[in-house]
């Protein structure tokens, strides 16, 4: 041990604080071999400590430590040795201190997060924003797409806001989007921020540089890469992994929110005023980030996800209270599952850039389109309490309240139709349902996922059964084509279990159909599995491959069966059988069988550009180069297509969804709309586009090529997605030219 000859002045230095760090008073404790306190003295900051060389000398251990009376025993307690001690005497007579060292020596402070996880299908938000950034491009003359003209190429103009197509939202009713998170840790990471620069004119031209970035990465609208994710295999829709051009606007599951918003944000802060540039950058987070400082992210705990994607995580940090306005403390989280396949990062807030005040009502979403989602609970409004079967949900998006079937009459039996009977979301305005998600035929496979209540549980129906019959125009079933649903039903659970010290969730499988007569199936009740394990969601009882079946109406017919394979009535109260025919309740069906109509057509449309027309006269020609007659100013451009569905008519439901016809001019030129329709055209005589002129085309150019693009979609509908969606049908190919033919030379 070191020893000193003389008294010793040093000055103990806590540094790294932050702008609004309140320092923490502390006290030096010297203590003899006996464990005996010979020495104690209160400091602050830099305070000068004078000690006696020989207290120094008797002493055994020296400790730092919040001011105290007594000496404390508490975690955070900082030892020195004498050697620092004489050293810093001897030098420039200061001990320093980090940050790490003296930060719990503040008064403690308790604080509790919760909140609720969940994962949301990525589409229907890009679609949202892409709208929602094209309606603005259009509204306003400083819109993004004018004021990043003069930065952006034109090859990332035209790509990221120019030509991206007219976006139609199609959030269906029923349809549930997001959905808790099933099985998983969330983990809470801290930081504290402060707000050390000054919001003035070279900050907000800063902050629009960095918008202006990131409108490059705006996408256009994702085509589906695979017609699969439209029709979704047997055991139910796969995940759609979200496509490259999209995935810059997320962060390992999270919204990347500057990206997102910079369309907005650009047009606001390029026009406000500065002080309200001021309070809109302070009013956004994700902006304020931007020019914000902040300490290095802390984790502070941990917890499982509860019931319905709940979870709460408590943690005691130092109380060190920033000053509203200047700094704050922030939160965010990390979602991890565990299953077979190994560690998933489902959300990650803190790549992300997502923080929160402890405070807030917080909701985490995931767009992960590999995060594992529950169930709700089950949204059939049926009869609470009681026994009941009900047709829940075709597909993952619609629920069968939008089904139109008419009352059931019998077992197998319907009442009187009407031209919108057996479609999806049905409108009998057939005039106003044209060009919208209304009167949708069915198509493709139709994953069927029933409602058993837990009830059910209770009764002596151990199977189920689903058939399906071609119905005449009686809404009666023609027996001879009855088929029974017979391939193999496996459904998936999650049973969690502790591996080393941690929670995996194991996945298992359960099949039911049973194997000597595969139309039977059991029913999944909640007793198949451990008590411990839940079943997955998106699983079906059923699947109809439309295909096998010819085009038109059929009944779909769920029977039930008791472990002995007799079919069980429902009587005396036992149970029910439930149509789900309005919003908020269901109607009882008082027949021994459950049935609904489906109106299924899987034919094709007709698009094909057929013609291209010069001032109205129509040529078939392969290589077509057009141009104005010799003295004319300019000349006009159409086109005759024909874009039709077989089912349509001025008094039947028209299964054609839209059609859209535009030209494209060279490699990355302008395009523009020629015509667009919501209903069959071209049925008989060739359907006549909309006039465009040469010169409006051709623009600063006085001749080039062109491309004529047909769009068109069909109304066919799986449950989940358009079967034919808005695609490419027809292309074609010609050159304009306006230009003055070169002087004859003598």
């Amino acid at each position: 041990m070191s020893t000193s000859k003389k008294n010793i002045k040093i000055k103990i230095v806590m540094k790294e604080g932050m702008p609004d760090d309140e320092l923490p008073a502390a006290s030096l404790f010297m203590v003899d071999q006996s464990g005996k306190v010979i020495f104690q003295q209160d400091f602050s900051n830099t305070d000068k400590l004078n000690i006696s060389a020989d207290v120094l000398n008797k002493s055994d251990k020296i400790w730092l430590t919040r001011q105290s009376q007594e000496l404390d025993t508490f975690e955070g307690a900082v030892q020195l040795t004498h050697s620092q001690i004489i050293r810093a005497a001897n030098t420039d007579g200061l001990i320093s201190l980090s940050r790490r060292r003296w930060l719990p020596w503040l008064p403690l402070l308790d604080i509790c997060v919760d909140g609720n996880t969940r994962k949301c299908s990525w589409r229907p938000f890009v679609v949202d924003l892409l709208a929602d950034t094209m309606a603005l491009a259009k509204t306003n003359a400083t819109s993004p797409l004018t004021l990043s003209r003069s930065l952006l190429s034109p090859t990332l103009e035209n790509a990221a806001l120019q030509r991206a197509p007219t976006i139609t939202n199609f959030v269906f009713p029923g349809f549930h989007s997001c959905r808790p998170v099933c099985e998983g840790i969330v983990e809470v990471y801290e930081r504290i921020c402060c707000l050390t620069i000054k919001i003035t004119p070279p900050i907000v031209v800063d902050i629009c540089d960095i918008l202006k970035e990131r409108l490059k990465e705006i996408p256009r609208i994702p085509e589906p890469i695979n017609p699969e994710y439209f029709n979704p295999p047997a055991s139910g829709p796969r995940p759609d992994p979200i496509p490259y051009e999209t995935k810059k606007l997320f962060k390992s599951g999270a919204i990347d929110e500057v990206t997102a918003n910079a369309a907005a944000d650009f047009q606001a802060l390029s026009t406000l005023p500065l002080q309200e540039a001021r309070k809109y950058i302070l009013a956004r987070p994700y902006l304020i980030q931007i020019v914000q400082t902040c300490s290095t992210p802390v984790h502070r705990g941990a917890s499982a996800i509860g019931a319905n994607g709940e979870f709460s995580v408590c943690y005691t940090v130092p109380l060190n209270v920033p000053s509203p306005g200047i700094c704050r403390r922030e939160v965010a989280f990390k979602i991890t599952q565990v299953l077979d396949s190994g560690s998933r990062v489902i959300y990650d807030g803190v790549t992300a850039g997502k923080w929160f005040n402890p405070s807030d009502e917080i909701t985490l979403t995931t767009y992960d389109p590999f995060a594992l989602a529950c169930d709700p609970e089950p949204n059939v409004p049926g009869p609470e309490g009681t026994a009941y079967v009900a047709l829940a949900r075709i597909g993952n998006k619609t629920d069968s309240v939008h089904l139109d079937s008419p009352d059931q009459i019998g077992d197998f039996k319907l009442g009187a139709m009407d031209p919108t009977s057996g479609l999806a979301y049905p409108n009998t305005d057939l005039n106003n349902a044209k060009g919208k998600q209304e009167n949708l035929n069915w198509g493709s496979s139709l994953p069927l996922k029933i409602d058993f209540s837990k009830e059910m549980s209770g009764t002596n129906a151990k199977f189920y059964r689903i058939s399906v019959a071609r119905a005449n125009s009686l809404g009666q079933p023609v027996e001879s084509t009855r088929k029974y649903l017979d391939e193999i039903i496996t459904w998936i659970y999650n049973e969690p279990i502790f591996q080393a010290g941690v929670l995996r969730v194991k996945k298992r499988a359960k099949m039911l159909t049973y194997s000597a007569d595969p139309t039977f199936h059991k029913i999944p009740y909640d007793a198949l599995i451990p008590t411990n394990a839940s079943w997955r969601d998106n699983q079906y009882h059923g699947t109809i491959r439309t295909p096998e079946f010819d085009n038109g109406r059929h009944l779909v017919t769920i029977e039930l069966f008791d472990e002995n394979f007799e079919r069980v009535i429902p009587a005396s109260g036992q149970f029910s059988y439930e149509t789900w025919n309005m919003p908020d309740h269901t109607t009882t069906v008082p027949y021994g069988a459950l049935t609904h109509l489906f109106w299924w057509d899987n034919r094709a449309l007709t698009t094909v550009i057929e013609d291209l027309r010069k001032n109205g006269t129509p040529s078939i020609a392969e290589c077509q180069f057009l141009s104005k007659n010799t003295g004319d100013s300019d000349a006009n451009f159409r086109a005759g297509f024909r874009a039709y569905h077989p089912h349509h008519g001025s008094d039947l439901p028209d299964f054609l969804l839209s059609w859209h016809l535009e030209w494209s001019r060279g490699l990355n030129g302008d395009d523009g709309d020629l015509d667009s329709g919501v209903e069959s055209v071209g049925l008989g005589p060739l359907k006549e586009s909309e006039m465009a002129s040469f010169k409006a085309m051709l623009g600063s150019n006085t001749k080039c090529t062109f491309s004529l693009l047909l769009y068109a979609a069909a109304k066919t509908w799986n449950g989940s997605n358009y079967v034919n969606p808005h695609t490419i049908r027809d292309v074609a190919s010609f050159a304009l030219d306006v230009s003055e033919p070169e002087p004859e030379t003598t």
